[in-house]
């Protein structure tokens, strides 16, 4: 609705002579606008939307199929499922060595995200294949940076493979992801501690998630609780799983918030 109202709004201002200097300016805005959503949609629901709307003329590439990736250094990228929302543009990578191609972070990030999507809708596509899709996107990544590895060990780990992801995630945390990107640094820490339970060492998941506890809050608070409480019931710590479980639930209840969250409490207060 919003985007309606910002294009139709400008558009009546013609007449008035307004128009004409507004409507261009909002439009780019508008679409912009939604191009950005379509990423989020594609991410967390698996719904690609296609873009609507052509490039004015003269601006812009012609409407054709995707360019090829640079050919700069190859390098990886990934995450099925766990592929996260789109950084703000601010924190976006650049890749130097492609200045003179016309890529922009925008584009390959909308690559990116279609390409997870497409893995979610075919459990079928061959798993390797897959890989070399998010190994070839990852070749415009800078090398030296923590985003590179990161993807790698999301598509090593969504393709069964933790043994391959769980150094892959130490390399990015090492280069600064945490620092560079909070979010992905935060969900790099929540698939380790996965990857690291999977593999049999549950109690180095503990280690790496508890402080995650009393991180500044964001949408990834339940899953740092739900995968330490993997990790605590397979150390056999299950009051204090459950706790945390319970915890997390009752902030979504419609009803008994508090009372959830005070047996959630009690589990870990009256010990085994």
């Amino acid at each position: 609705m919003l985007c309606l109202v910002l294009s139709v709004v400008p558009i009546a201002l013609v007449p008035l002579g307004a128009g004409p200097a507004t409507t261009p300016w909002v439009l780019a805005g508008t679409r912009r606008f939604a191009d950005l959503r379509r990423v989020p949609a594609a991410e967390w629901g698996g719904v690609r939307l296609p873009r609507a709307h052509r490039p004015a003329p003269g601006r812009g590439p012609a409407p054709g199929p995707a360019r090829p990736p640079c050919r700069a250094r190859p390098r990886p990228r990934g995450s099925r499922h766990r592929y996260g929302r789109t950084a703000p543009a601010a924190q976006r990578e650049r890749n130097p060595s492609c200045e003179g191609a016309a890529m922009t972070t925008d584009d390959w990030e909308d690559r990116t995200a279609a390409a997870w999507a497409g893995f979610d809708d075919d459990p079928e596509q061959d798993p390797a294949a897959f890989r070399a899709v998010i190994d070839a996107l990852a070749a415009e990544l800078p090398g030296d940076g923590p985003r590179a590895p990161f993807e790698r060990a999301c598509a090593w780990d969504s393709t069964g493979h933790p043994d391959r992801a769980v150094p892959l995630y130490r390399e990015a945390l090492a280069r600064g992801l945490g620092e560079a990107d909070p979010y992905r640094g935060r969900r790099a820490r929540i698939q380790l501690a996965s990857s690291l339970r999977n593999l049999g060492r549950p109690q180095e998941g503990v280690d790496l998630l508890t402080p995650e506890l009393d991180a500044p809050s964001d949408e990834l608070d339940d899953a740092v609780r739900a995968t330490l409480a993997l990790c605590l019931s397979s150390l056999g710590r299950d009051r204090e799983g459950l706790s945390l479980v319970l915890e997390a639930l009752a902030a979504h209840l419609p009803r008994y918030r508090r009372s959830m969250a005070a047996y959630a409490r009690r589990l870990t207060d009256a010990g085994p």
